[in-house]
């Protein structure tokens, strides 16, 4: 248990120093990339940075998975999902790679069930680590194909086949297995951790669902048969976010960052959306923040030089109820989360940050 637990913590550490300096490569990258002014060719490059720095927390993702799901500790958090409006947004987010790489993606939706009961964000990394895989194992001018169909009353199959690689006779019974790549030369060639499958399947049997592969072998493709039970229709579809970048949040922000470059982007990227921004660059400078300057959103790192956002949150919380507060942090284990959750945190967002997710909470700030 000692063991154990001295893994988690470096785990944990080993996570947030690797995080820490994601967060602006990747903010940076989106934010170029959403600049129309931008010549095509630095439009590419904004492109790839942010393509491989998602890679990057990706792989540092998928290291924390395998722990929370060797322990028994990772959380699904279910709601009604259609299946079908998630394959069709991860296609579109694939879309990019599969383009560089000249490899054609199609789809048959064809089932006429096709609502399930379901965490949406481990739904969406089921299916996004399965059209990775097949884009990544499947040569320049190949063809993937995601497909669903009834396979009866009760379960939706979802498959997702390519004209890659293949797979061996004596692998398909490993190939489910954690740090499992296939040999050497797989793994010089085509790089990774062995870890998506793993986790995909950990996530689909959680789900009440089984994952199976099949291969006709070396150069023949690969298939990967997902079946998940179906619920009934959801009675109200979510309300669809306005389209077009956000740039009238009009909130006052208060910023608590002690990395200077997260700090400076991260500035840059809400004054872009449109927010009066404040920073501090620790506990000190943000519990001196005026008591009579208007705030409607914090957004403070937990691991600060001289001291624990926790303890920012609950000053804030103190002397402003009504105030927004959101947690950005390079800690991303679960006791993590439930201890910025318990300090008063509204919500806890692992660097490195989507701009899009933000983009979503300065939306629903606005509708407040």
């Amino acid at each position: 248990e000692s063991a154990n637990q001295a893994k988690d913590n470096f785990l944990a550490v080993l996570s947030h120093e690797l995080r820490t300096p994601l967060t602006p490569i990747l903010s940076g990258a989106q934010f170029l990339e959403s600049d129309r002014s931008l010549s095509p060719q630095h439009h590419e490059v904004a492109t790839i940075i942010r393509r491989n720095a998602e890679l990057e927390a990706r792989l540092i993702d998928d290291l924390l998975d395998l722990t929370r799901i060797s322990r028994g500790q990772l959380e699904l958090h279910f709601a009604p999902v259609d299946l079908h409006e998630k394959i069709r947004h991860i296609v579109q987010m694939c879309a990019p790679d599969a383009s560089l790489r000249k490899v054609t993606i199609s789809s048959q939706l064809d089932a006429a069930r096709h609502h399930l009961n379901a965490d949406p964000a481990r739904l969406q990394q089921i299916i996004w680590n399965l059209l990775k895989n097949a884009i990544k194992f499947t040569a320049d001018g190949g063809r993937v194909n995601i497909s669903t169909s009834l396979e009866d009353d009760d379960t939706v199959q979802l498959v997702v086949s390519d004209t890659g690689i293949g797979i061996t006779p004596d692998l398909l019974p490993r190939i489910f297995d954690a740090f499992e790549q296939g040999g050497p030369e797989v793994m010089r060639r085509f790089g990774g951790m062995g870890l998506g499958l793993t986790i995909a399947k950990n996530l689909v049997e959680l789900h009440g669902g089984r994952i199976s592969a099949s291969s006709e072998g070396p150069g023949h493709g690969a298939s990967f048969m997902v079946q998940l039970p179906l619920t009934a229709a959801a009675t109200s579809a979510a309300q669809a976010e306005p389209a077009g970048r956000l740039r009238n949040a009009s909130c006052t922000v208060l910023l608590v960052e002690d990395h200077a470059d997260t700090r400076r982007l991260m500035m840059r990227l809400l004054e872009d959306f449109g927010c009066t921004v404040h920073v501090a660059a620790g506990v000190a400078e943000a519990v001196a923040f005026p008591a009579d300057q208007p705030l409607d959103l914090l957004l403070s790192d937990i691991g600060l030089l001289d001291g624990s956002g926790l303890d920012v949150v609950r000053h804030i919380k103190a002397t402003r109820p009504k105030c927004m507060m959101i947690a950005l942090s390079g800690y991303g284990m679960e006791a993590d989360r439930q201890r910025s959750l318990e300090a008063g945190f509204d919500l806890h967002l692992t660097k490195p940050v989507d701009l899009r997710k933000l983009e979503q909470v300065l939306r629903q700030l606005r509708k407040n």
